[in-house]
């Protein structure tokens, strides 16, 4: 298994104040903005390149104000599994085969102590191999 790629995941209640947050809506109807740092090409954005060998990514919370509630996955074609989330709830672990070139959004809901759910997406791909 190659090296953890890690993403921190910052979140934060009210509008996007600029182009890095993105702009979310809670379960609540609240507005929420998010931003991922961190990850191979930055911004939250996993990768590796197709078959050299499984890789483990690490989604941290920046602030202890929300925990992990879930990761889901679209359109992994069965690379990717969310394995676990720490006892804490501010760490969550996804498995990546990487056996085949796919492009795939990690979908990460986080929870407040209200109870109120915020949905964040960014990206995973496991890029072809380049021809030399």
């Amino acid at each position: 298994m190659n090296k953890v790629q890690i993403a921190r995941l910052a979140v934060r209640p009210g509008q996007a104040p600029d182009g890095d947050w993105h702009p979310t809506t809670g379960s609540k109807g609240c507005p929420y903005a998010y931003r991922f740092l961190g990850g191979r090409k930055g911004r939250g954005h996993l990768n590796a390149q197709v078959d050299t060998g499984e890789q483990v990514y690490l989604v941290r919370l920046k602030s202890p104000d929300y925990v992990i509630e879930s990761v889901s996955f679209t359109s992994h074609a069965d690379q990717l599994t969310h394995l676990e989330a720490d006892a804490c709830g501010l760490e969550a672990k996804i498995h990546n085969k990487n056996t085949r070139v796919m492009q795939a959004y990690y979908h990460v809901v986080v929870r407040n102590a209200d109870g109120e759910s915020i949905d964040c997406d960014p990206m995973i791909s496991n890029d072809p191999k380049s021809r030399h």
